[in-house]
């Protein structure tokens, strides 16, 4: 299918067919016309295409969108422009990690435990939702793409499909108005504060996801996302520690909520810090950035100044 001033064109094929062309002559082609149904007075919704010449990509192209306008998200009431499931999902893990420390003593058994789930969890994103499925990077056998989705969504920073269609419009749109996560707009609103607002349809980038929607373990970790994400973040890890040496509180505030929230905190410097602060070694077109500091908390991905185009 290929979209022509917002008309579909269906190769091969139309949606509404005319049957053989009449043989009695005007008569004939004007009752069949008249049998013809009359277009729909909906709004187009389904998907058409566009093709991006500069990746090579096809990318959605919608006439329609569930998404307010940002004029009409300013209007709204404060409360209710606030996207209140990524607010907790953000600020669950803070809360209760600064509350937790003030009564759980850390030992150095759920220490171990924290660092390991931290690497496993970071690396699902980082291996995973970054390199392998927002960029094509590399292919992997579905073993370890199982095994990196279910490290990814233990992170709490959605499913793999959410995910990588926001970065993928991050790469097209970098430091423009569509850009999702634009550092423009501030460094604290590229860290976190644009998943505590909910987005305008400006901010909506059209973007591919055809790819992921043809991957069968991606389509089943977005589905049964959350219990999987609770499972692998909280069940394993509290079981380990509670049956392992007997630290079922010391489990859930450090190898779970406090390793949630750095898994988190470092992604999201990805987002801000290294379109912040570092050394322009490629380009200055942009506000990406190589910064040590972010990637040795994000196993290398604050080295992001090559990214923004290049690998999009």
């Amino acid at each position: 299918m290929t979209v022509e001033n917002d008309t579909e064109v269906h190769e091969g094929k139309t949606g509404t067919s005319l049957g053989a062309l009449p043989t009695d002559g005007a008569e004939g082609l004007l009752a069949t016309l008249k049998t013809r149904p009359k277009p729909s007075t909906e709004p187009l919704t389904r998907e058409g295409v566009e093709f991006d010449p500069n990746h090579g990509l096809v990318y959605e192209k919608t006439r329609t969108s569930k998404w307010m306008s940002e004029k009409e998200l300013n209007e709204l009431p404060l409360l209710q422009r606030i996207n209140w499931l990524s607010t907790s999902i953000i600020f669950t893990p803070l809360i209760g990690t600064l509350i937790g420390v003030w009564f759980v003593r850390l030992r150095w058994q759920t220490l171990v435990l924290a660092m390991v789930t931290y690497f496993c969890f970071g690396l699902g994103i980082t291996g995973g939702y970054h390199r392998l499925w927002s960029h094509r990077s590399y292919e992997a056998h579905w073993l370890v793409q199982a095994v990196l989705a279910c490290f990814g969504a233990a992170a709490f920073e959605g499913s793999a499909r959410y995910w990588c269609r926001l970065h993928r419009a991050h790469h097209r749109y970098v430091d423009s108005d569509r850009d999702p996560y634009a550092v423009e707009k501030g460094f604290w609103y590229a860290h976190m504060w644009w998943m505590v607002f909910k987005l305008p349809r400006q901010r909506q980038g059209r973007v591919d996801i055809t790819d992921l929607n043809a991957n069968p373990i991606l389509r089943f970790q977005h589905r049964y996302y959350l219990p999987i994400a609770i499972i692998f973040s909280f069940v394993i890890p509290l079981t380990i520690s509670t049956l392992g040496w007997g630290d079922f509180w010391g489990g859930l505030v450090y190898a779970c909520l406090g390793r949630m929230l750095f898994v988190q905190q470092s992604t999201f410097c990805v987002n801000s810090l290294a379109h912040w602060w570092g050394e322009q070694t490629f380009s200055r077109r942009h506000t990406s950035y190589d910064s040590v500091i972010t990637a040795l908390v994000t196993a290398w991905r604050g080295l992001s100044q090559f990214s923004p185009r290049v690998s999009a």
